[in-house]
């Protein structure tokens, strides 16, 4: 016998204690039989744990873009039969915190698509160009939408569960992974954290950190001022002021469209100063009636950081926490589809790899756009205009998707402003 029941007393041996706490059950002791063990030992946070303790095999820290595809694509590949698979998010419901945009041939999820763009245009002061995107399109997805579709997707297979709880800490203690919640502990086999914790890349000197910093506005107009096939991808006709600035805009109709005063820079501007910006373009372009159906705000880190450093035995960082952003560019949606789909390739009977960033020459590439921005940020918008009014769009759009020739490669840089790169390729190597 391994205990004996007893008023106010509980014989508890010690191999039975160890058996238990190495269970991979899901085990709830009663209160009678750690009586004993919590009054010889009031200071023991095993116990305590123990007492809490959920178990799953895989839990995803977090219930964004990253995670919410991550699972999908794992579970169109059929790696998540048989497993429990636990989502912790401090919310509920995002609704349409996020609007992500893309270029490409065909969307990953057409029935999502809000709205699909054949133009597009750039511009500055003195030169607009507009162009066709042609083999591509420019395709707008809301996240509200995407997070409800997969949440609904993945709710329903066996063995999946939600939690709404703020995450405390993560700890991974070489054989498992403990998720303290404000709601109890919950112990995991390998955890997915899409959780970005700013102080690591931004208490670093070695690489870059540039925000992608924005506030954008849905309005809509009395009178048709948008050309609704035409994306205006960087407007940089506002004045600089030092930075890299301009306005995107994302018309849906003749009178209806996102308007996206956003920089590239170091530093953040208080909110007001976004939306002055805003107004003036707006009143510049003779826009003058119009209601504000809606608003966004976002901050992008736009980084080479190396992210994939922080990933543990049994830890695996995704999305933005793990490097998923191009670091050139802010966009997030379409390298994340990609860095899923790699993942679930890469998977292994203990389940994910650790797929490290590999050195390419377009991470070179981007770390010198970086180096650029942070020395000389009011350089942008020569060098992005001479990228896309001078040199070939279509080209350009395939270098940022890493897929151009060496040789394509060297036309391009040859069309940017030389000094700037000379300088940052200095500072990289010397």
């Amino acid at each position: 016998m391994y205990f004996q029941k007893a008023p106010l007393q509980c014989v508890f041996p010690r191999q039975l204690f160890v058996k238990i706490l190495n269970s991979k059950l899901h085990i709830k002791l009663p209160n009678y039989l750690t009586m004993k063990y919590r009054k010889e030992h009031p200071q023991s946070e095993k116990i305590q744990h123990l007492c809490q303790m959920n178990r799953c095999d895989y839990l995803f820290a977090g219930t964004g873009l990253a995670a919410l595809l991550t699972a999908a694509t794992l579970a169109d590949a059929h790696k998540l039969a048989g497993k429990k698979v636990v989502f912790i998010e401090a919310e509920s419901h995002k609704g349409n915190d996020r609007t992500w945009c893309f270029w490409d041939t065909q969307p990953t999820f057409p029935e999502l698509v809000v709205k699909k763009w054949d133009f597009a245009q750039v511009n500055d002061a003195d030169t607009l160009r507009r162009f066709s995107m042609a083999p591509l399109h420019y395709f707008l997805m809301r996240s509200g939408s995407f997070y409800d579709s997969l949440r609904y997707k993945l709710a329903a297979l066996p063995g999946v569960q939600f939690i709404t709880a703020p995450i405390q800490t993560v700890n991974d203690t070489g054989t498992e992974v403990e998720v303290q919640t404000a709601d109890g502990l919950w112990v995991a086999n390998k955890v997915f954290s899409s959780l970005y914790t700013p102080p690591e890349p931004s208490s670093q000197q070695q690489f870059p950190l540039i925000h992608q910093h924005f506030v954008g506005w849905f309005i809509e107009t009395d009178k048709a001022a948008f050309d609704p096939n035409t994306v205006g991808f960087m407007d940089f006709s506002v004045p600089q002021q030092g930075n890299t600035r301009f306005m995107y805009v994302l018309p849906f109709t003749d009178k209806k469209a996102l308007v996206e005063y956003t920089l590239f820079s170091q530093e953040l501007l208080p909110k007001a100063a976004y939306e002055t910006a805003i107004k003036d373009y707006l009143q510049q372009k003779g826009i003058v009636n119009y209601r504000i159906e809606e608003t966004e705000q976002g901050n992008i880190p736009m980084t080479c950081y190396p992210f994939h450093k922080r990933n543990t035995q049994n830890i695996l960082y995704i999305g933005t926490a793990g490097g998923w952003t191009k670091a050139s560019t802010g966009f997030t949606f379409k390298n994340s589809v990609r860095k899923a789909q790699a993942l679930a390739h890469n998977w292994t009977d203990q389940g994910p790899r650790n797929l490290k960033t590999s050195w390419s020459r377009f991470v070179f590439y981007d770390r010198l756009l970086l180096e650029v921005l942070a020395h000389e940020n009011h350089r942008g918008a020569d060098l992005f205009t001479s990228l896309f009014i001078k040199g070939n769009p279509q080209l350009v759009f395939r270098f940022l998707d890493e897929e151009t020739t060496l040789l394509e490669e060297i036309q391009l840089i040859l069309r940017c402003p030389k000094m700037p790169f000379l300088r940052a390729l200095w500072r990289v190597l010397f």
